[in-house]
């Protein structure tokens, strides 16, 4: 984790009571949600089906910054990156992402009942009804609709 110690350096002085994990998290946003976006959209237009994938991680944004690609960026694809993905908050969501046929991001959603585990080791953040259709857990628990 070393390639990604001044991210999570970062992150620990921006939000001093945020936890390990949720630090480490936002610290892998742009690797992680590249990949994952990557491997969905691909499969999405490879199989010309609509693909919904699970994951968990902060809201996020894009950058073509070039002072945010250089700090915040995958150390494996410097100095080449263009854009990189940025955390939003210091929140952390099991978010629902669904992928069109032809590989476009179409919809996000984030699960609003989280279980205890997800709650109490992974430090999550809970989606809000207003914001959200319901997913996962959400269709068998009360309230949610």
């Amino acid at each position: 984790m070393s390639s990604y110690e001044k991210q999570m350096n970062f992150y620990s002085k921006t939000y001093p009571n945020i936890s390990i994990t949720n630090a480490l998290e936002l610290a892998l946003s742009d690797v992680m949600r590249r990949a994952f976006n990557y491997t969905f959209s691909t499969l999405a237009r490879s199989l010309n089906a609509t693909v919904v994938a699970g994951t968990l991680g902060p809201r996020i944004l894009r950058s073509a910054d070039r002072e945010d690609i250089d700090f915040f960026g995958d150390p494996d694809l410097y100095p080449n990156q263009t854009e990189v993905y940025l955390p939003l908050t210091k929140e952390v969501y099991n978010t629902v992402h669904v992928y069109a046929p032809n590989g476009s991001l179409i919809a996000s959603r984030d699960k609003m009942n989280l279980t205890p585990e997800e709650v109490q080791l992974l430090q999550l953040t809970a989606g809000k009804l207003e914001d959200n259709r319901i997913i996962c857990l959400d269709t068998r628990t009360y309230g949610s609709f």
